[in-house]
């Protein structure tokens, strides 16, 4: 699409031959820090899921480790948009 111009574009849009991209939201840092905790304790919780010594008593604080930091993203404003 870099070859046409933007009246070529927004015309391309309209007619529907071209498919519009849609942004993910940006970020706060906050948010993005959130985001990274929650990613880690979902890693976190898979490798040790995986592993030969699960107990229920570890399942459950893994879980809640998982929840408490899914639970801060939803807090901050956060769906799916964001990567969650």
């Amino acid at each position: 699409m870099s070859n046409l111009t933007k009246e070529q574009e927004a015309v391309a849009l309209q007619r529907g031959i071209v498919e519009c991209k849609a942004a993910r939201p940006r970020l706060t840092k906050a948010q993005r820090e959130a985001l990274k905790a929650y990613e880690f304790a979902v890693r976190q919780e898979d490798r040790y899921l995986g592993s030969v010594f699960v107990t229920a008593h570890g399942q459950r604080e893994y879980e809640a480790k998982t929840h408490a930091a899914y639970m801060r993203c939803k807090g901050l404003g956060m769906t799916y948009e964001h990567g969650l």
